[in-house]
């Protein structure tokens, strides 16, 4: 006996469940890849943020403007894109057309993210795997002809004015906090001050090494000026004592300094971001160097090395007197 055959009712109810769970799973991609390019951008930023080169040495506002303005305008339009996607796409007419856009999208980010390809590898992938969904051939019809809604346009309507008024209000806040007119973070002190503050600065790392027995007097001192990346109206100050005989990492006496030296920035506050040995064919040369910073821009370093041994006291850039 021949089993029981569906009937004609049965079969067309089935293809279309069949599609349009292809476009949910299609829209769940789309929304993954919209969580990932969110908390990637999060991660991102913070990352860059956590480099030595942006974090609390005063150097960098100008690179911070143009690298938050890279951000918004790679970010925002693809996340909008991607807003509007989970929405559209098996509804209106142009699902294609947006599954395009944020490939193409996905590929520049991924290039413009060079060294951070973990971020981009996952959001290539998600934006690839969008198109596994339309070998289903009920659901490219659907992506293609959409379902004519009555209104066709209400996500971009929606979306659109957000992710502008977003895009306005972090490309404000960027210039407001890095623009051109700031090229440095403003300073507690002017360049007429400097001078003073380093001094005063300097007793106590110069009171550590003569506390060390057997490490030498200071050779030379000077009071150096340097313009801050020839930005004019800014000048970098620094307090440096050299010191006769060069020294090793492996020196015991090296090392009694160093130790006393990271004890006595420790003991005052100074955040150490800096405390290595380097050996031969490195650059430093071979000895050791560490380090410290403070919020208000201000460092130390100390360099026991063949063939400099010397203590550096920098102010960062500060604002000329007018």
């Amino acid at each position: 006996m021949a089993p029981p055959q569906p009937d004609e009712t049965t079969v067309e109810n089935t293809k279309p469940t069949q599609a349009a769970n292809s476009i949910t799973g299609l829209r769940a991609v789309i929304l993954l890849q919209l969580a990932l390019l969110l908390a990637g951008t999060w991660w991102v930023f913070g990352a860059v943020y956590g480099l030595e080169g942006y974090e609390g040495d005063y150097w960098f506002t100008a690179e911070q403007l143009a690298f938050n303005q890279s951000l918004i305008w790679i970010v925002i339009p693809q996340a909008a894109i991607l807003a509007i996607a989970v929405v559209q796409v098996g509804r209106t007419r142009w699902g294609l057309a947006l599954l395009g856009l944020n490939t193409a999208a996905a590929v520049f980010q991924t290039l413009m993210l060079e060294g951070f390809f973990i971020l981009g590898t996952p959001l290539l992938v998600t934006a690839a795997a969008q198109w596994v969904f339309l070998a289903h051939k009920k659901t490219r019809a659907r992506v293609r002809h959409g379902s004519d809604p009555k209104r066709p346009l209400l996500p971009e309507a929606v979306v659109l004015p957000i992710a502008a008024a977003v895009a306005a209000a972090l490309l404000i806040w960027n210039h407001q906090v890095n623009g051109v007119d700031n090229w440095y973070p403003p300073r507690a002190f002017e360049a007429d001050e400097a001078p003073a503050i380093l001094e005063d600065i300097a007793i106590a790392p110069l009171d550590v090494l003569e506390s060390v027995e057997g490490f030498p007097a200071p050779t030379d001192r000077q009071l150096l000026e340097e313009p801050c990346d020839e930005t004019p109206g800014w000048t970098d100050y620094t307090l440096a004592y050299t010191y006769e005989e060069p020294k090793t990492a492996t020196d015991p006496l090296t090392r009694s300094t160093v130790a006393a030296m990271r004890e006595r920035l420790t003991a005052d506050g100074w955040d150490i971001v800096w405390d290595q040995e380097f050996e031969a064919g490195e650059e430093p040369p071979p000895g050791y160097t560490i380090r410290g910073e403070r919020e208000d821009g201000l460092a130390i370093e100390f360099q026991v090395s063949d063939p400099t041994t010397a203590l550096w006291i920098t102010s960062g850039c500060v604002r000329d007197t007018d």
